[in-house]
C-alpha cells in the first residue's frame, strides 16, 4: 500500500521568562526538524510505585526493529516530550539501553529523573552515556560508549495513591 503521509517539519519553541527587581530575564529557543512523518502521542495513567507490587511501566520503546504499540524506530528518532500532568505529585522516569535484555544480561546504561508536578522533560536525542564513575571528555567522544536502543519507563509517586498520575507522551520520528 502506498502511503499518503507527507514529510513535515517539527517546530519546538521553548520560552523562558522571569522578572526580578524589574529586570526581565530569559529567552526563546526555536528548533526545527525536517522530514518528520510519524507521531506517537498519548496520555496514560501511571500507577503509583508500591513495594513489591508495582514497578515502572513502559512509556515508549525505541528499537532498531519496532514490533509493538508504543515502539518507534530508534534510527528515525527526532524528538520526545514527557509531561507530568499531575498537580501534586512527581513522576519518576528512567531511560534504559535495553541491549542485552534478550540474552538475560542486564541493561548496559540507565539514568533516572524526577519529573515535578506540571513539568516536562524534553528528549532531543536518544543517545546518552552513563558511567559508575566520572565521565571524561575522552569518554564523550567515543561513539561506542553510547546506547543503541532506548526504553523510557515511568512510575508515579507512592503518595499519589491508587489514582496514580497522568503523563503525556509525545514522540516524533522519521
Amino acid at each position: 500500500m502506498a502511503t499518503t503521509v507527507q514529510d513535515a517539519t517539527l517546530t519546538s519553541v521553548i520560552t523562558d521568562s522571569v522578572t526580578l527587581n524589574g529586570t526581565a530575564y530569559g529567552g526563546v529557543t526555536t528548533s526545527t526538524l525536517t522530514n518528520s512523518d510519524e507521531v506517537y502521542q498519548r496520555i496514560m495513567t501511571i500507577p503509583a510505585i508500591e513495594d513489591g507490587r508495582q514497578d515502572l511501566v513502559t512509556l515508549v520503546g525505541m528499537t532498531k526493529v519496532p514490533n509493538g504499540a508504543g515502539d518507534v524506530d530508534v534510527n528515525g528518532f527526532h524528538y520526545a516530550r514527557f509531561t507530568n500532568l499531575d498537580d501534586n505529585y512527581p513522576v519518576y522516569l528512567t531511560f534504559t539501553d535495553n541491549v542485552g535484555v534478550c540474552d538475560s544480561t542486564p541493561a548496559k546504561l540507565t539514568y533516572g529523573i524526577v519529573l515535578p508536578p506540571g513539568a516536562s522533560y524534553l528528549l532531543q536525542s536518544h543517545v546518552f552515556l552513563c558511567n559508575q564513575g566520572p565521565i571524561t571528555g575522552a569518554d564523550m567522544v567515543k561513539p561506542a560508549n553510547y546506547n543503541t536502543t532506548l526504553t523510557v519507563y515511568a512510575g508515579a509517586d507512592p503518595s499519589s495513591g491508587q489514582a496514580g498520575s497522568d503523563v503525556e507522551v509525545f514522540v516524533v520520528t522519521k
